[in-house]
């Protein structure tokens, strides 16, 4: 799990809208937070729990409290607990590529840091959450854990704060809070929006009568848009008498939504949540458009936040046409039912799992739950497809970004999927054709466990299946776990012959080759890569994740084999064709083979060029596995380049720490863990032991991002290794 660190202060959001009141709240979970490692911030739903957490946790940051930062990491979208702990590690940027199990590498990577992890969003796996907090707590004695939960984590030394509702009547001293955040929000929409004689006592009442439940006022706020204070304040009154006499939410639906009323919607842990935040949904949802009614509870299906084609392709039919989701979605984000996230590539959409939770109830009573999980499956089946197609081409680092924010979609679809025998099959084609985000975007260890349960779900022999086996071995070999990658290639060869699938034995055949060119069986390499290249046929379905990286294994293994002139010119032709299609990722691996090759020959200025050339690729994937390697290469061809050996301890140490955390160390190859050693003791009798180790020390303290500034000269406020070059000579 190498170590992505692109931000030490940590990953906190910015606010959206202005933090009001709570004052006395924040400053005791703050207090809480230097008394206790673990602190838990306890509420029920819309309470603003983890408003007030952030706010906490930022101004602890603002203190300097944390050197290694405070961090957030979302929980709510999560179904499956055993990717607990890979979906941690993402929010410190870590890439989820290890070999070994997740928890563990998530320990050692905490066991030396000082900082703040807020968990947010605990309750609906609060055993999964309770252990692991147990065990990262014991093992990191540096952090310190705020979370947020209906429900405390019933641990030893929790210290619990109640997040109560905002306060309803003055101070003395300064205006209710209630009142403050009705009028900022109301602010919001009518910017000239003043409390005065003709209105104070009204919003007074109304902030009563919504109990000071945050959610329920910024939902009442919005709706000053059209309605008077004292129209909302009856709106509410009906609304809540409904759900007294009724025990249900509203049942306005225009012929769009049935009559019939969802049960409890509204309970965790056996406790009833205020009837007064159920009336306040239950109003917005009465005035929202019968159209924007059917929107929300379809779009209850997303994991997490989605876009506006993902709303389109899923939610639309059966009364919803594609045209009019954009003014639906639209409607729901003025209504306040939506969020709005915008950065420089789309704008996405958000919805409080509070709210998320009221939509589901009505799309269970509309027995839409089953058809539109289907379609959400569905969706992200289609775009898997449609990134496969695309990946060998000039979208790649596009097609990087929208699948790393679709993760937690395809993790829910792909957990639907597993989990319901009928629909198996399709989880397994989900899988399979995700091969490019496990293998090329940083999910490797997650990969694996898909594939692990796509394939116990799909035991008859056929070409998903097959294909399934040789992403795992495509996987294990990249992780270092060389007897598990033979396993499946063999499977998937066994299993190819039996169903007649000649493209999986060829492929199988060429993951043994991999698997032999990492344990230095070179003529046995040479002879299964060749084997393959000659078979398989040019086609897009496997120029990308076979033929093309069989054809760069095939150079290494001359270069391997000290036949790097024979090597070059078939890289050339690798990088040309790389070059014609706009392909970058698998063009980094080429440059790094041509740089062992350039090597090899003599031309270290050349060979240095190419290495910075591949590390300048990966910057812009989660590459782990390539940067480290390029690291190890370049390490050595400063040495040779006569350069400070210091430089290259550097480099070592900076790829040490992110093998560690990656899997096993160099792949466990002897090829590339000899030439590891050999730079080593040529450092070491240069410089001696103490400056080696110290150099070392160095770049054990780097970011990834930083060693890779280094090693390629641009970043202006590190000692840049163009810095060195500078005086240099060759």
């Amino acid at each position: 799990m190498g170590s992505l660190r692109w931000r030490r202060e940590g990953n906190l959001p910015p606010e959206r809208t202005s933090f009001v009141g709570r004052r006395e709240l924040v400053a005791r979970i703050s207090a809480a937070v230097g008394q206790a490692r673990l602190v838990t911030a306890l509420g029920t739903g819309g309470v603003g729990k983890t408003r007030v957490a952030l706010q906490a946790a930022r101004q602890l940051q603002a203190a300097g409290r944390y050197p290694d930062g405070v961090w957030l990491a979302e929980l709510w979208a999560l179904d499956d607990p055993d990717v607990l702990a890979s979906a941690i590690s993402s929010s410190f940027g870590l890439a989820d590529v290890s070999a070994r199990p997740d928890v563990e590498v998530l320990v050692e990577f905490l066991a030396d840091k000082h900082l703040l992890l807020v968990l947010d969003t605990c309750e609906h796996m609060i055993g999964a959450v309770r252990k692991l907090v147990t065990t990262l707590l014991q093992a990191a004695p540096g952090m310190t854990i705020m979370a947020t939960s209906r429900e405390t984590l019933n641990l030893p030394d929790e210290l619990v704060i109640v997040v109560p509702p905002m306060s309803v009547t003055r101070d003395g001293e300064r205006e209710a809070e209630a009142v403050e955040l009705f009028v900022s929000r109301a602010r919001d929409v009518l910017p000239q929006y003043e409390l005065g004689p003709h209105n104070a006592a009204g919003v007074a009442r109304l902030c009563r009568r919504l109990e000071g439940i945050p959610l329920a006022l910024e939902l009442a706020a919005v709706r000053l848009r059209g309605l008077s204070v004292d129209q909302i304040l009856d709106l509410v009154a009906q609304t809540t008498d409904h759900l007294t006499q009724q025990g249900a939410v509203d049942d306005i639906t225009d012929g769009i939504l049935p009559p019939r009323t969802p049960a409890v919607l509204f309970e965790t842990s056996g406790v009833t949540r205020h009837h007064t935040l159920r009336a306040a949904i239950g109003w917005s949802h009465q005035l929202c458009e019968p159209a924007e009614r059917l929107l929300w509870a379809r779009l209850s299906v997303f994991a997490a936040d989605f876009d506006g084609v993902a709303a389109r392709e899923a939610c639309a039919g059966d009364g919803l046409l594609p045209d009019e989701i954009d003014d639906l979605l639209d409607g729901l984000v003025h209504k306040s039912i939506l969020t709005v996230q915008q950065n420089t590539r789309t704008i996405r959409y958000r919805m409080l799992d509070t709210l998320r939770e009221y939509g589901a109830g009505w799309l269970e009573q509309l027995a839409g739950t089953e058809t539109m999980r289907i379609r959400h499956r569905d969706y992200y089946l289609r775009l898997a497809q449609r990134g496969q197609e695309a990946w060998w081409g000039p979208g790649q680092v596009r097609w990087w970004h929208r699948m790393r924010a679709e993760n937690a979609n395809i993790r829910t679809a792909i957990d639907y999927s597993l989990s319901h025998p009928d629909q198996a099959a399709l989880g397994l084609e989900l899988v399979t054709s995700l091969w490019f985000l496990w293998v090329a975007c940083g999910f490797s260890a997650e990969g694996r466990h898909y594939l692990v349960r796509a394939l116990h779900a799909n035991q008859l022999p056929s070409s998903a299946r097959c294909k399934a086996l040789w992403v795992e071995a495509y996987l294990a070999c990249a992780q270092g776990d060389i007897p598990a990658a033979v396993a499946r290639a063999k499977e998937c060869r066994r299993e190819g012959a039996e169903i007649g699938d000649s493209d999986a034995v060829i492929i199988g055949t060429k993951m043994l080759g991999t698997a032999a060119v990492l344990t230095a069986q070179l003529d046995k390499a040479n002879t299964l890569l060749g084997l393959a290249i000659r078979s398989l046929r040019q086609d897009p379905a496997t120029l990308e994740p076979v033929l093309m990286p069989a054809i760069v294994e095939l150079a290494l293994v001359h270069v391997m084999q000290g036949q790097a002139a024979e090597a070059l010119p078939t890289l050339e032709d690798c990088l040309a064709t790389c070059d014609a299609a706009g392909e970058q990722w698998l063009r980094s691996y080429a440059e790094y083979v041509r740089a062992m090759a350039y090597r090899q020959l003599g031309r270290i200025t050349e060979a240095i060029e190419s290495i910075r050339a591949s590390l300048r690729i990966k910057r812009h994937f989660r590459d782990v596995l390539g940067i480290v390697l390029d690291l190890e290469a370049l390490s050595q061809m400063v040495i040779t380049a006569g350069f400070p050996p210091e430089m290259a301890a550097q480099l070592q140490g900076a790829a040490m720490v992110n093998w560690t955390e990656y899997g096993l160390p160099l792949m466990g190859s002897p090829f590339f863990s000899d030439d590891h050693d050999r730079c080593a003791a040529e450092i070491r009798r240069l410089i001696g032991e103490d400056a080696y180790q110290a150099a070392l020390a160095r770049g054990k303290t780097m970011s990834l991002p930083d060693a890779v500034a280094y090693a390629t000269g641009d970043s202006a406020d590190l000692g840049t290794m163009s810095d060195d070059l500078a005086g240099s000579t060759f």
